[in-house]
């Protein structure tokens, strides 16, 4: 168990935390945020590299926030490697056992055994600059993983890979899981995070602003920027217009949109889904409470369906399948209608 409570760290003017996070053996935690969110101090402060200014941290009930880097039972694997350019692969996995005063007979037994877990048994007698970046870090795992670490840190190790390379070293990190490691994983890429992730914190400006499932926290945002990072694009700062028969109206830029609940603010972020999000070449007799004719000003294919901008009086965003994008036969410019239920529009903080 990782138990982080109240650490905080100032750095110049910037201020982490405080942060309280708390991970279990076997699970993958993903922290996902932008650059200059705090990821990568924090994780400096559980490698030991620098020392909180307030707070403790726990590995496995031993508390290590003031221990050196040596000292802690953590591993890491960055962005760009950090391999021995002068060692072959055999001898990068193997340094830290030497480092460990392991027996050479151990040492090759353990080298063998991790090329075998992390798939580099074909590489044991290549120099780094041989490798190929999906290559290098899935060595860089092997030779972390021989510091036996209880805490396995993970900085952006996807950044450089193409999409094949980031397949392989997803299946690999996976298989992590059986061993009751814990895994901290930092990324600015949702898609990383919604593939790996246990449980995803959202992490701005030094903070968890929020935390918990992934499937949760994408589909239920708390505020605009958890909307952002998790690639929605449909929010919108709304004036509401109060009433009490359930269905009440808000206004984006005077553009009218109706929705459930029971709201006592004036003001409100909303967001809408843009998979509930119906078009059609015109006005259709359904039980949606919101249909808004507009423009076609933009459109991308993605690898399951099309994402439709459509100028509506705001810019809306539609997902519809590759079938239906055909249909209406969508082009820049074109007038279409999008309709969509109450119950697709949801307030946020």
């Amino acid at each position: 168990m990782l138990e982080v409570k109240h650490i905080s760290k100032k750095v110049g003017v910037f201020q982490l935390g405080p942060v309280n996070l708390n991970i279990a053996g076997g699970k993958h935690v993903v922290l996902l945020g932008p650059s200059g969110a705090g990821k990568s101090l924090l994780l400096e402060l559980l490698c030991g590299f620098l020392q909180p200014d307030n707070g403790q941290i726990f590995l496995n009930n031993k508390e290590i926030s003031r221990l050196p880097p040596n000292k802690r039972s953590v591993g890491i694997v960055l962005q760009h490697s950090a391999l021995f350019p002068h060692m072959s692969v055999a001898d990068n996995i193997a340094y830290p056992l030497k480092y460990a005063g392991w027996s050479v007979r151990q040492i090759k037994a353990e080298v063998v055994a991790l090329a075998e877990k992390c798939f580099v048994s074909h590489l044991l007698d290549r120099e780094p600059a041989s490798l190929s970046g999906g290559e290098i870090q899935r060595v860089s795992i092997a030779r972390t993983l021989a510091r036996k670490p209880e805490l396995l840190l993970l900085d952006e190790p996807m950044t450089s890979l193409d999409v094949q390379l980031r397949d392989d070293l997803r299946n690999l990190i996976r298989q992590l899981k059986s061993e009751n490691l814990i895994v901290l994983h930092l990324t600015h890429d949702p898609e990383e995070a919604i593939r790996l992730a246990d449980e995803l914190g959202i992490m701005d400006a030094g903070k968890i602003i929020q935390f918990g499932d992934p499937a949760l926290v994408f589909r239920n945002p708390s505020n605009a920027f958890v909307a952002k990072m998790a690639g929605l694009k449909n929010y919108y700062k709304a004036i509401i217009q109060p009433s009490s028969n359930g269905l009440q109206t808000a206004f984006v830029n005077n553009v009218a949109l109706r929705f459930n609940g029971n709201c006592s603010r004036n003001a409100a972020t909303l967001l809408i889904d843009e998979s509930q999000i119906s078009l059609s070449l015109s006005l259709t007799d359904s039980s949606a409470q919101n249909c808004l004719a507009g423009q076609v000003v933009d459109f991308h294919k993605l690898p399951l369906g099309v994402e439709v901008s459509l100028n509506v009086g705001i810019i809306l965003v539609s997902r519809i399948t590759e079938e239906s994008f055909q249909r209406l036969e969508i082009k820049v410019g074109k007038t279409v209608w999008a309709s969509f239920k109450a119950s697709a529009v949801r307030l946020m903080d």
